[in-house]
């Protein structure tokens, strides 16, 4: 096998496990507002548990970049795609990381409200679709959507700050109001995240720094 085509099949790998990553997140997402709208304290608690798989991937993903960049002396385009997925699967995992933290809270104390309820779930079903589709883009190099995409963490701000402000205005229990401000600043944190992974994609694609 020529050298080139080695490297290109094993980009494409790491293009995979990109994507697999993602995904893996997205499950994640998936499933913690399935467990905070049934209120599924078990699964809430496993989430936690399967946080070892999203933190293997990025570490096979950054291990698998290393070697590229060791042994392949990639170009300037290939070396910027390279970065991109490192940084990508970086704040993937901090995405993850934050619906462990999600998880924890939502299983040791029992919010109550279905208001503040249905808004972190509105929170996190923006998140997922935000996630959804920045995979999309990556794969097929949409740079239209990966603009659009950019301005969707201005939603999730929205609705944080509106919870925020509800629970600090209705809640009279400070312990419980308490918890649904760090849910909710958890969510926004996830938000900003995957901002980040919009602004990586397009430095890939463009070479340039978004503004």
């Amino acid at each position: 096998m020529k050298p080139r085509q080695n490297f290109i099949n094993n980009l494409d790998e790491v293009t995979s496990y990109v994507f697999r990553l993602s995904n893996e997140v997205e499950k994640r997402i998936d499933k913690l507002i399935h467990c905070i709208e049934h209120r599924n304290v078990d699964a809430l608690k496993d989430i936690s548990k399967e946080d070892i798989v999203v933190n293997d991937l990025e570490l096979l993903i950054n291990e698998k970049i290393i070697s590229l960049i060791t042994l392949e002396a990639p170009v300037a385009s290939d070396l910027r795609m390279l970065i991109s997925y490192i940084k990508i699967a970086e704040d993937l995992e901090r995405v993850a990381d934050n619906v462990v933290n999600i998880a924890n809270v939502s299983a040791e104390y029992n919010i109550g409200s279905e208001e503040i309820t249905n808004k972190f779930k509105s929170m996190l079903q923006l998140s997922k679709l935000m996630l959804s589709d920045a995979t999309v883009a990556m794969e097929t190099k949409d740079l239209a959507l990966i603009k659009e995409l950019l301005s969707r963490d201005e939603d999730i701000d929205m609705l944080y700050i509106d919870t925020t402000s509800e629970a600090i205005e209705k809640i009279e229990d400070k312990v419980i109001m308490s918890q649904v401000v760090l849910i909710a600043k958890y969510i926004e944190r996830i938000g900003d995240h995957l901002e980040n992974i919009s602004e990586h994609l397009y430095y890939y694609l463009t070479g340039r720094q978004y503004q």
